[in-house]
């Protein structure tokens, strides 16, 4: 202002230059603030993308971990079935074996009649075929597999395996508890 003053200008120059200096720095002010607006906008931005990318992926490893156990578990279970169900065979077919082992003794310890002493009384359990059955058994009515599931399902043994494997299930087999069946 000095300077305006020394090299003779006048007042209202004097006052349009100091008017147009604070219009000039009222507008660098204001630039200035929205490029720290813009850039704090930016940063802000950049920010939530890097949180919802964090986010994005913490969730994709949880699913994947749920999904891998899911898949455990189901593992687990159908080889937990396959094992109860292979015992349930194994038992089953023992418990078959046992009653044809005491047919077997029952037929071999007092014939019917003379004829079937002749005849083979004991079953074949040869690789090469269907296994011979007594002859007191070919006279039987042959049984259609529904009828055989129902002879099986009405015998005590299945009843008492059943019972048994509802025990298993249900827990109350506990060590200490001892081996208590039928009140026995």
């Amino acid at each position: 202002m000095d300077r305006l003053k020394a090299q003779g200008a006048s007042e209202s120059d004097q006052k349009e230059l100091l008017e147009q200096h604070e219009r000039d720095l009222q507008n660098l002010v204001n630039k200035m603030d929205a490029d720290k607006m813009r850039m704090q906008s930016t940063l802000q931005e950049r920010l939530k993308k890097k949180k919802e990318e964090r986010l994005r992926s913490k969730q994709k490893q949880l699913f994947e971990n749920a999904e891998e156990n899911r898949h455990e578990l189901h593992q687990k279970q159908s080889s937990q079935i396959h094992r109860m169900k292979a015992d349930e065979a194994l038992t089953l077919n023992e418990a078959l074996n046992i009653d044809s082992a005491n047919a077997r003794m029952e037929s071999s310890e007092r014939p019917s009649s003379p004829s079937d002493v002749s005849r083979p009384t004991t079953v074949d359990m040869s690789p090469s075929g269907p296994p011979e059955l007594p002859s007191r058994y070919n006279m039987a009515a042959p049984l259609n597999d529904a009828e055989l599931v129902a002879l099986l399902m009405a015998s005590p043994l299945y009843q008492k395996l059943e019972s048994i494997k509802s025990q298993i299930e249900k827990g109350a087999h506990k060590a200490g508890s001892g081996d208590k069946i039928d009140g026995r």
